[in-house]
């Protein structure tokens, strides 16, 4: 396809745009347009010639005759050529998955999911190269022999790739695994294992040496040049560590939605990736501007709200006036950075702390820089009083005025108004996030094999599943199967509460996860763990908050099993108790940042 004798529609442009980063070897730009409209509604062939294209003789660039283009086969001319054909082939393919992937996030009929199918070969991991080989004998048998040998090509490369991959693992891994071995089998011996003997080093091998830039964390500095100029009344600038439709999760979307409230309230707000490039733009705008509808923001609210990357951007414009919002630990070394970077009027930057980020971390270099964000120069905003109340428990934070905290954002009307739907089995559902540590998921699966067990309950008695990440299923001594189901689709999400009898939510942390509430919202019995001063059975007794570990919460899920059905009065939960609505605590931040802007105003 060639870029000049196209005609394409604005909804590919924007979905295009921008293109994946060329260099300076290949350009292509035309070949991606084709990708993204093969992806969408496809391409259409017009078979009449519409263009006359001119080329003089000493043209630098432009179409080549067969004499120019053909190279030896086997030369290394020839090697080259060929293998920038498939690396460039899997960069685009793999772009275009995750472009496509934002696209569908918002009008999912707009992706062709079947051709998007036929990308598969190019983006597993440790693919052997069998489908680029079955494309080749497909091509050799239509004689079409140049197509035959690029796709034999390919599946070499493949084949060469999965094979060096293994050699490098195998001389990495072989002698840490030969002395592992060692060490087990002297512990079957009786008596002291003999200390390690060190292996003889090579003649003339070369110490390895590292640059000390290696053992820098690079998201706690910003990948973009701060311009600050003198002018503006000052605005907010929020760190996000992504602006991507399919990476923003809850904590993200409660930091845009802060942005979008203060935009409506008037004030300049610019929302910037800091960590992840932004794969589309527009799909990232689209996104935005679907929780600016959802809150309720009026549409010049959005004429205040600009979108930055910080990772593809060489430099963002700032005002001399601007305050800046920390979403995460690491951003809030960005924002510090910043601060002194730019010289910015003030020096206090706000801090949006949804969780106790230290212990995400083992004791160690991540966790120690997480505890020491704590002690920079902020304003603090809490997600939920109880986080704000084990950060005071802990004597952690700038000390001074109250500071704002919201309660999560849960329509609990919306959630205790569902009508209950019963299964012929009962279900129990588990938050199941095997990735996430403090989500506790070995601990929940043998709570659930030692409830199971006392219970005596049978894959005819309970059904059993596991919502949040996918995870393989998981088969307790008594056979039944705890289903993963992933994560529930937000239309089905309602209906799929309302049919839950008991829930099992862990979160080790201050921090309340909002699970636990709508599930008893929606009517059902809840186990979950305290965690300091957090006990979420003050919100209801449809609540059972125990201590974290199998035994404890095996007889809290009996508790549960046992107890009648939830009343209307325990599916009404205030939750006050955790806090301001959101919509107050923005109300609150757009007066600070007026009555800052103000008096910035008047001392100048």
């Amino acid at each position: 396809v060639t870029g000049m004798t196209c005609l394409m529609s604005r909804k590919l442009v924007q979905s295009a745009l921008p293109f994946p980063s060329q260099a300076a070897v290949f350009f292509h730009h035309d070949l991606w347009l084709a990708l993204v409209a093969t992806a969408m509604r496809g391409v259409i062939f017009v078979d009449r010639a519409l263009v006359d294209y001119r080329q003089h003789g000493s043209n630098a660039v432009g179409a080549l005759d067969g004499s120019a283009q053909w190279v030896r086969p086997g030369s290394a001319v020839w090697r080259r050529r060929r293998a920038g054909d498939y690396f460039i082939a899997g960069y685009l393919a793999k772009c275009l998955y995750l472009r496509m992937t934002d696209v569908a996030e918002i009008e999912a009929a707009a992706v062709n999911q079947r051709a998007l199918g036929t990308l598969a070969p190019y983006l597993a991991i440790c693919g052997t190269g069998a489908t680029f080989l079955g494309d080749a004998l497909v091509w050799a048998l239509r004689g079409r022999f140049a197509l035959a040998g690029r796709a034999l090509t390919f599946s070499l490369l493949r084949l060469a790739r999965l094979g060096w991959a293994v050699k490098r693992c195998i001389r990495a891994g072989l002698v840490p695994e030969l002395a592992d071995f060692d060490r087990k089998g002297f512990s079957l011996a009786p008596g002291v294992q003999p200390g390690l003997v060190a292996e003889p080093k090579k003649t003339g091998a070369m110490a390895q040496v590292v640059n000390a830039t290696t053992f820098t964390d690079p998201r706690v500095s910003p990948k973009f040049r701060p311009v600050v100029e003198p002018a503006g009344d000052g605005g907010l600038v929020v760190l996000l560590p992504t602006l991507n439709p399919t990476e923003i999760f809850a904590g993200i979307a409660t930091a845009i939605d802060i942005g979008v409230g203060l935009a409506a309230s008037g004030v300049p707000v610019t929302l910037i990736a800091c960590d992840l490039p932004v794969a589309s733009m527009a799909a990232s705008r689209a996104f935005v501007a679907r929780r600016a509808h959802s809150c309720g923001a009026p549409p010049d609210a959005l004429d205040r709200l600009r979108l930055a990357c910080g990772v593809t951007s060489a430099s963002i414009v700032f005002g001399r006036k601007d305050r800046f919002l920390a979403t995460a630990w690491w951003s809030a070394h960005v924002a510090r950075h910043l601060i002194l970077q730019g010289g910015f009027t003030n020096p206090r930057f706000y801090y949006l702390i949804q969780d106790f980020e230290p212990n995400f971390y083992p004791w160690g270099d991540e966790c120690a820089a997480a505890m020491a964000s704590y002690a920079f120069d902020y304003t603090p905003i809490f997600n939920s009083t109880l986080l704000r109340d084990y950060f005071a428990a802990q004597n952690i934070g700038p000390r001074g005025a109250a500071p704002l905290a919201f309660c999560p954002a849960i329509d609990i009307a919306h959630y205790s108004g569902l009508k209950r739907h019963t299964h012929p089995i009962r279900r129990l559902a588990l938050y199941g996030r095997p990735e996430v540590s403090r989500n506790l998921f070995p601990t929940a699966v043998q709570a659930l094999e030692k409830f199971l067990t006392v219970e005596r309950l049978s894959s005819r008695d309970i059904d059993l599943v596991s919502v949040g990440l996918p995870h393989p299923d998981v088969r307790f001594s008594r056979g039944q199967m705890l289903r993963s189901c992933g994560k529930i689709p937000w239309a089905d999400y309602p209906k799929f509460l309302s049919g839950v009898d008991v829930g099992l939510s862990l979160m080790l942390s201050p921090h309340p996860s909002h699970l636990p509430i709508e599930m008893a919202a929606a009517g059902a019995r809840v186990v979950t763990n305290g965690f300091g001063g957090k006990d979420l059975s003050t919100l209801s007794s449809a609540i059972q908050s125990s201590d974290p570990d199998a035994t404890s919460l095996a007889a809290a899920l009996s508790t549960a099993w046992h107890a009648p059905k939830v009343s209307a009065q325990e599916r009404q939960i205030d939750l006050g108790k955790l806090g301001a609505p959101l919509s107050e605590v923005v109300s609150a931040l757009a007066a600070e940042l007026a009555g800052t802007a103000l008096l910035l105003r008047k001392s100048a």
